[in-house]
Order: C-alpha cells, then sequence, then structure tokens
C-alpha cells in the first residue's frame, strides 16, 4: 500500500508542478505590469507553492524503494528546489530583505508559520553520512570535557531545578563556580579550534583546486 500511495503523491506533484509552470506562464507577464503589491503576492504565493511540492517530491523519494523511479524523483527534487531558489530571490529583491513577510499570504492560503520551514533534503545527509561522522567525531575530540564534571553539574542542575519553587536562590560554591567556567572555557576553545580547522581545509581545497586549474593551463 506504501509503494502505490507515493507513486500517487509522486503524480500528484507533478501535475502540481506543471499547474505551477502554467500559472507562471499565463500569469506572469500580466503580473509583471501590475503594482508591487501584485508582485509580491504572485511570488510568494509561487514560492509556498513550490516548498509544498518541494516536501511532497522529498517525501517521495525517502519512502520509495525502486531505484529507477528515486532517480527520477530526486531530479525533480533538485529542479524545483533550484526554481525555488530562483522564486525566493526574487522575493528578496522586492522587499529589499533577506527574510520577505509571508504573513497575508499564508492567511489567505490557509496556511500555518511551520508552512515556511523548508527542510534539508533526506538525499542530503544520506551521501553526507560519512563526513557527518567524521565531523561528529572531530567535535568530540575537539570539545575535552571530563564526563565527572558534566555529571556533578548536571546533577547539581537537576536539583537546584527541582528545589527551586518555594526556595532561596541556588548559592553555589567559589569551587563550582570555577568549574562551570573552565567547562564553558573548554567549550569556547573547542569550537575555536573546529573553526581553524575549518578555515585550513577551505584553503587546502582551495589551493589544489588553484593548482589544478593552473596546470590545465599550462597544458592547454
Amino acid at each position: 500500500m506504501a509503494h502505490k500511495t507515493y507513486n500517487e503523491k509522486w503524480k500528484e506533484s507533478m501535475e502540481e508542478v506543471l499547474g505551477q509552470l502554467e500559472t507562471e506562464t499565463v500569469a506572469g507577464p500580466t503580473v509583471l505590469g501590475g503594482s508591487r503589491e501584485d508582485l509580491l503576492r504572485h511570488y510568494a504565493v509561487l514560492y509556498l507553492k513550490y516548498l509544498q511540492v518541494f516536501r511532497k517530491l522529498d517525501d517521495c523519494y525517502d519512502q520509495m524503494a525502486h531505484p529507477q523511479k528515486r532517480i527520477e524523483v530526486r531530479r525533480m527534487v533538485e529542479g524545483v528546489m533550484g526554481r525555488m531558489l530562483e522564486v525566493r530571490e526574487v522575493l528578496v529583491r522586492i522587499e529589499g530583505t533577506q527574510y520577505p513577510i509571508l504573513d497575508a499570504t499564508l492567511i489567505d492560503l490557509k496556511l500555518t508559520p511551520s508552512a515556511l520551514n523548508v527542510p534539508v533534503p533526506r538525499y542530503f545527509v544520506e551521501e553526507r553520512a560519512k563526513e557527518l561522522e567524521e565531523r561528529a567525531q572531530l567535535l568530540a575530540a575537539a570539545l575535552p570535557v571530563d564526563e565527572d564534571e558534566l555529571s556533578d553539574l548536571e546533577s547539581s542542575n537537576m536539583s537546584s531545578h527541582g528545589s527551586r519553587e518555594g526556595a532561596d536562590p541556588v548559592v553555589r560554591s567559589l569551587e563550582e563556580c570555577i568549574r562551570i567556567i573552565q567547562v564553558n572555557e573548554r567549550g569556547r576553545q573547542g569550537r575555536m579550534r573546529v573553526r581553524v580547522l575549518k578555515e585550513l581545509r577551505r584553503q587546502e581545497k582551495m589551493q589544489a583546486f588553484n593548482g589544478s586549474s593552473q596546470s590545465q593551463l599550462e597544458q592547454d
């Protein structure tokens, strides 16, 4: 049943994409000659519609097992994502801000604010599973925090939260305060090390790319 359900969902998404393209083709020239409010509403509706289609296609890709169908659905996901970003860029230019306000359009379409949430495509996570695991290991190595200290802090926080109602403010000892500051400082230094490592990796990639480009030009 799930196989049939997501096939139907894929079909519905394709029909919606075709409808969106038809709307852009027919209504586009008329709207371009209209007011700023007409332009804003037109592209806001397009953006939200493409975002809804994107969610459906992402669900289809995640739940489908047929390899060839997954390839086709992924192409659709990437195409819809690209068009969605283009429409958003138009909205940014119209509004003059990186965060267009779409409250009125949400009300007109009877949608909740959660409809504006853009999920990360699931195949991003699948393809970067190894990279994400390496990143987690890097963070774990860059944040060497004593587990005993963390457990002591957590137990003290839990006890302070549990006895907070109707009790006096919690007074910590000097040693406990120093320990909290040390843990926070280690975390800050760890994050700084991660940033430095990322910047070094980025520079290495740029140097490798520039070197390959230079050698290619010399061969040509």
